[in-house]
């Protein structure tokens, strides 16, 4: 956003009205891929697959370019041995025992039947006891030490809250949501002076009490008091990271990755002290680890001064390691794409090694069981979402439901999967170009420009049964629509929409049996693009001034205000979905305040309305005041974009798949 100046029209002309928007679609789908559509217009990226191809010759100052042969191995070891037999004990409390009755606080009102809007708020808060499972299970399986931590903190959770719900409080929206972002800090004191009232009268309480106080009991006599016992040397697991290391380390540096820092801090303090690695010189780097001795490490790392270096993943972008030969994942790759990342840091042009390796850890007996656990957990939460729409900032890094299919080839040593990442990362642009460079080496330019406007095609996938639409309106204006006729969805993203079309110039023609539907859709399209002109058109009209409005330092304090409301609009509608006339208010008084002239008496009001609101915090308040200060004001008024002309309009091409 720095590099528009907050203009979130920036990317009209690229089909991105809004780039707030498309920037929070893209989180809530956990998919990187998704930004390809606006990174082909603002970067140049090649893959490694892609320089190896078309650049094989090339050289970087008269040497040649190489990369090193990547390698993946695994690291087996048993999950039930690193917990003494007790680990499918501690899974099955996680995902069955528990009541998570704190999660479930509205089943224990007397009332017999909810409100639609407490009903939303009891599927929200199963959603979060689903995450909170999950993250205990991966906590599990990361390291005993990140396990015990967790189950302390949540017994200390629970143990204040149940006092806090005696005393008739209980926590505010916003701090059970920070107790679920930060499971895996030490709760802190202040949290009691979050509180807001909790109506005892109204629920079963004797009830509620009872099934709090089973957790309490199982998560203490049954997980903590027995997870305690475990010492480091009983630890199954990070005696074969040991076994390992001893006998790795002799064939180069290594960088061992894990997502905790809980577990960071357990594996540094066992391996120094471990008699056979006692002649290495092992360093730890997190994300308290400050600036400059972050720096000072990696410039030691790279003088070949460290021998292991143990990192989260606050080292798994950006950073040139290439003197380590070896990357070691402590924990299972929940998310793929840190796997390239962390192997980014080694995986580089001019490596001075032939082949470097990526190994694994994996619970060799206990794998398929822990993916199907998560996996339910994970598709409940996800039917949720969809259902009634969860807060994405409690969401986190949610898990792709491909995930668990990458985590079995990455367990079958297959290379082929980093490729495949890459492509999804960063292959957009070759995706999209270098088809046409191709096809451009053997055929003319004019060949492309004498094509009639509105050909069809078609090819067979059979993966999908679709119509794809490619509009063009005037000169610089592209539509991508691919109608799926089975499921009647829309997609419009150009980086999914070509995995789909994508065909050798040598593949056969073939028209499918729906040709027919063409002229329904086409009419749907149609229509489509001509909504998203109206919404470009008012785009155009307010939020590029937004864009000034950042830029000038005199007024970039009116972008915090718009911010702060939209902030507290967003969260007031995940409890009130149907309550949309404060957003009209807004969006009403929003393109005044953005429109208007901001003169300094102007200016001198609006920051006087602004230190008001600090004070009290009160948004709605804020937002009657803002309306009342934009009544009657002159209006700037600036050139619109030209109406839709629908003649203007060509359809390029048609292409079925079938």
């Amino acid at each position: 956003m720095l590099l528009v100046s907050m203009d979130k029209g920036a990317f009209l002309k690229e089909g991105i009205n809004d780039l707030f928007k498309y920037f929070k679609d893209v989180a809530k789908k956990e998919d990187p891929s998704l930004l390809n559509d606006l990174l082909n217009e603002i970067s140049i990226r090649r893959t490694r697959d892609y320089i190896l191809k078309n650049y094989p010759n090339t050289t970087i100052k008269g040497k040649k370019i190489t990369f090193p042969e990547r390698k993946l191995d695994n690291i087996d070891y048993h999950l039930d041995k690193t917990y003494k037999g007790m680990y499918r004990e501690f899974a099955d409390i996680i995902s069955e025992q528990l009541t998570m009755a704190y999660y479930r606080l509205l089943k224990y009102k007397k009332q017999e039947k909810l409100t639609q809007d407490e009903e939303w708020a009891l599927n929200r808060m199963i959603a979060l006891e689903g995450i909170f499972r999950t993250l205990l299970l991966k906590r599990l399986e990361s390291s005993v030490q990140a396990f015990r931590i967790s189950i302390t903190n949540h017994i200390d959770f629970l143990e204040r809250l149940k006092k806090c719900l005696v005393q008739g409080k209980t926590l505010t929206k916003q701090t059970f949501n920070r107790q679920i972002l930060y499971m895996d800090e030490e709760i802190s004191q202040e949290f009691l002076e979050e509180l807001e009232d909790f109506e005892k009268e109204n629920y079963r309480v004797d009830d509620l009490f009872a099934d709090i106080d089973k957790d309490i009991k199982l998560l203490r006599n049954k997980v903590l008091s027995r997870v305690s016992t475990i010492k480091p040397e009983e630890d199954a697991k990070l005696n074969k990271l040991k076994k390992n290391l001893i006998d790795l380390h002799k064939k180069g540096q290594i960088i061992l990755f894990t997502y905790y820092t809980d577990t960071l801090d357990y594996l540094y303090d066992n391996l120094t002290k471990t008699k056979e690695l006692s002649n290495l010189n092992i360093v730890r780097i997190s994300g308290s680890t400050g600036t400059r001795e972050r720096d000072r490490i990696v410039s030691d790392f790279l003088c070949n001064k460290i021998n292991i270096l143990i990192s989260t993943d606050v080292l798994s972008e950006g950073m040139n390691l290439q003197s380590a030969k070896i990357i070691i994942n402590y924990d299972l790759h929940w998310n793929p794409t840190r796997m390239i990342q962390r192997a980014g840091r080694i995986d580089r042009i001019g490596s001075p090694y032939r082949e470097i390796y990526v190994y694994n850890f994996f619970p060799e007996d206990e794998l398929e069981e822990l993916l199907r656990l998560v996996q339910i957990l994970q598709t409940k939460i996800i039917n949720i979402d969809e259902s009634v729409g969860l807060d994405q900032t409690i969401l986190g890094e949610e898990i792709h439901p491909k995930v668990f299919g990458i985590l079995r080839k990455i367990r079958e040593k297959d290379t082929t999967i980093f490729d495949l990442l890459e492509k999804d990362m960063f292959g957009g642009g070759e995706k999209f170009y270098q088809p046409l460079k191709d096809f451009l080496r053997t055929r003319a330019i004019e060949e492309l420009e004498s094509l009639p406007y509105g050909i069809h095609s078609g090819l067979q996938r059979k993966k999908i049964r679709a119509i794809f639409f490619y509009y063009k309106y005037a000169d610089d204006l592209h539509y991508w629509y691919l109608y799926d006729v089975d499921t009647k969805e829309i997609l419009k993203n150009k980086t999914k929409i070509i995995d789909y079309i994508a065909c050798l110039h040598s593949e056969s023609r073939v028209i499918p049996d729906f040709f027919e539907l063409v002229y329904e859709v086409n009419k749907k399209v149609v229509e489509d693009i001509e909504l998203s002109y109206r919404d470009m058109e008012q785009v155009e009209r307010v939020d590029t001034q937004l864009g000034k409005i950042a830029r000038d330092r005199s007024t970039n304090f009116i972008k915090q205000i718009i911010a702060e409301i939209e902030r507290n609009i967003d969260d007031y509608l995940m409890e009130f979905r149907e309550e949309r006339e404060i957003v009209t208010k807004w969006e009403a008084t929003r393109e005044k305040l953005l429109s208007m002239s901001h003169t300094k008496k102007r200016l001198r009001l609006l920051r006087k309305l602004w230190r008001e609101y600090k004070q009290g915090k009160d948004w709605r308040a804020l937002v009657n005041k803002i309306e009342k200060f934009v009544s009657g004001r002159t209006i700037h008024k600036r050139e619109p974009l030209p109406p839709f002309d629908k003649s203007k309009l060509k359809l390029v091409v048609l292409d079925f798949v079938s």
